[in-house]
């Protein structure tokens, strides 16, 4: 059995040009075995200049930015997954653009995945709804064109900062909740951000995002192992802490992946970014060898 880390991490600003707090959290990523991690948030960032390049020094990863801002970026072990391709993601409407890369598992004849990540709208249920259904492009991709059954290359991960909700309809035991509306009632702006009216008449919490990215085929990998393992409550643990202006702790954090994945999930939970971002990191723990199986099934392939 291979296991392998995914992980998803917003870093508030980079570490707002903080020499030993962008260190420390770089560490931090390192220390954590990741195989795959999808970021947030790196201003002073671009491909090939000194910070970038040092993010892939210390992280000891290969990796790529997302267009635009180069506001989001996925990293890799070069020594698990080799580089395909960098999607175009330079789509319309999207102020923080999210990074999509083709991978392959090294040593396979033909192992294929898309991993990525993204940062959706702060401000706007709108704008949310439109980038999440760019997003589901990203499960859409046919693996060979003359496939008469169309299957799609796996989403291996897809780890995001949201900027919404959960669909409470489908909560797993002990999963933190949903903010109610009148939660968030001590700063009315950020009410305005994160609900809308529903055709009732009622301000509702914008889970939107997780429904159309589940409407789609998707899971979110911490809430499949908190519905299908007994005791996975850590798994579904808020990933930022209560505020003033946001709140109660929430899961804003996630990994969405592809179903196929599933089955070779063996764990999830949050790691403490206290004192350097105000988002935790995420990951999940999975079988490589499970998902080979698993995909060599699908397609029937010899890996």
């Amino acid at each position: 059995m291979r296991v392998i880390r995914i992980g998803t991490s917003n870093f508030q600003e980079n570490g707002k040009g903080e020499a030993a707090v962008w260190t420390r959290m770089h560490l931090l990523r390192k220390q954590l075995g990741l195989a795959v991690v999808a970021c947030q948030e790196l201003p002073g960032c671009a491909p090939g200049n000194d910070l970038w390049k040092q993010s892939l020094d210390v992280l000891g990863m290969d990796g790529r930015l997302g267009p635009g801002l180069h506001a989001t970026a996925v990293y890799w072990d070069p020594e698990i997954f080799e580089h395909l391709s960098t999607w175009n993601t330079a789509w319309p409407g999207w102020h923080l653009h999210p990074t999509a890369v083709h991978l392959r598992v090294r040593g396979t004849a033909g192992i294929d995945v898309i991993a990525a990540s993204a940062h959706l709208s702060y401000n706007s249920v709108n704008r949310r709804r439109i980038e999440t259904d760019d997003l589901t492009c990203l499960a859409d991709r046919v693996r060979t064109p003359e496939d008469p059954r169309r299957r799609k290359i796996p989403l291996l991960a897809l780890g995001m900062d949201r900027n919404s909700y959960s669909d409470p309809l489908l909560a797993a035991p002990g999963e933190c909740p949903v903010p109610r509306p009148e939660d968030l009632r001590g700063d009315p702006q950020h009410l305005a951000h994160r609900s809308y009216l529903n055709p009732f008449g009622e301000r509702v919490m914008d889970c939107d995002t997780d429904r159309t990215l589940t409407t789609a085929g998707l899971i979110d990998a911490c809430r499949h192992l908190a519905h299908t393992r007994r005791g996975m409550e850590r798994a579904v643990a808020e990933t930022t802490h209560a505020s003033l202006s946001q709140g109660p702790g929430r899961r804003i954090d996630i990994i969405y992946a592809s179903e196929l994945v599933g089955p070779a999930l063996l764990d999830a939970y949050t790691v403490s970014t206290k004192g350097l971002s105000d988002h935790d990191i995420v990951v999940v723990e999975l079988d490589l060898d499970v998902l080979i199986d698993l995909y060599c099934d699908y397609f029937a392939l010899v890996a």
